[in-house]
């Protein structure tokens, strides 16, 4: 009996630090805040001037599109939320953004890749617009790999016409 109670322990622990290694370091859902510096530019950089400041990663941008179209007309939120990540992405030069795109189960999966990357690719011209720069941008394509909602219904494959925008360490 002993043994097993070990055994079932030993488990229990395992699983916790294999999901933990899997959600966050793998996968990057988990948010762990970033040390950032900032320093006045009237003071003498001398250790008393410098004020350490944690920021986070700022959360996925999801952007949905309409049926076969990779074209994307920003608004004001989408134009805040990309500031903030170009502030993040400047913050380091290992902070990358990962852009993926998405799409419904209709048409072939050949032509969905194509038309994932098509959507990723609109979305880092808008990026690029507003200054990030291209050598912190990665773009992939799913297809209809990746859904989110069943493909059964209109308003489940309009869920997955999108491309989510992710910011990476």
């Amino acid at each position: 009996m002993k043994i097993l109670t070990i055994g079932l322990l030993v488990f229990i622990i395992w699983s916790a630090f294999s999901t933990y290694i899997y959600v966050c370091k793998i996968k990057g859902f988990c948010f762990e805040p970033v040390a950032g510096i900032i320093a006045s530019e009237d003071t003498e950089t001398d250790s008393d001037a410098v004020i350490p400041v944690k920021k986070t990663i700022p959360e996925n941008l999801v952007a949905y599109f309409n049926f076969d179209k990779s074209t994307f007309l920003s608004n004001s939120l989408v134009d805040s939320l990309l500031t903030k990540f170009k502030a993040f992405l400047n913050l380091s030069e290992d902070n990358i953004m990962i852009i993926t795109g998405h799409t419904d189960a209709t048409g072939s999966e050949a032509y969905n890749i194509d038309l994932g990357y098509r959507r990723a690719k609109t979305m880092k011209d808008l990026c690029e617009s507003i200054g990030i720069p291209n050598y912190k941008i990665i773009l992939e394509s799913k297809g209809e790999s990746d859904s989110t909602e069943t493909n059964g219904t209109a308003s489940g494959r309009a869920s997955n016409r999108r491309t989510i925008i992710t910011i990476k360490k």
